[in-house]
């Protein structure tokens, strides 16, 4: 038994000791299943890997590289060069357009930005960038070399 699957199981002994703890538990499992959201059907209630209208769309592009295209690897692994003119993601698809060489949080058409929960950087107010990214809130040189 793997460390991993050894705490999985006292984690599953110990939530059904008690009525009270049994109760707990799939109160908290039943409420994180709700507020789960779809990227595919954009429905609430299940996540991407569960949607029942993903096995139907081929192109969702679950499960390759969304630069360079192969099912080997995954893009945090890719080392492929690619054609800016492409894009960065030439065979990702966005869930928001439906378009592929781009990821919804890139997409023209997504009034939210990076920002999928709402919000915006607190210093500019873009969707566009995080506030650590504002390139209005440049730090000067003197403050960046000062260790203290």
């Amino acid at each position: 038994m793997t460390p991993h699957q050894r705490v999985a199981d006292l984690r599953h002994t110990h939530a059904h000791k008690s009525p009270l703890r049994k109760r707990k538990y799939f109160r908290f499992k039943n409420q994180t299943r709700a507020e789960d959201f779809c990227f595919n059907c954009r429905k609430p209630g299940h996540g991407l890997a569960d949607c029942p209208e993903a096995d139907r769309d081929e192109e969702m592009g679950r499960g390759i590289c969304f630069r360079c295209g192969s099912t080997e690897h995954e893009i945090y692994k890719c080392k492929a060069k690619v054609d800016p003119a492409l894009g960065d993601y030439p065979y990702a698809k966005c869930f928001i357009c439906g378009q592929t060489g781009h990821l919804s949080r890139s997409c023209p058409d997504n009034p939210k930005g990076l920002y999928a929960q709402g919000g915006c950087c607190h210093i500019c107010g873009s969707v566009e960038h995080f506030q650590k990214d504002c390139p209005e809130h440049q730090t000067p040189m003197h403050l960046k070399n000062d260790p203290f």
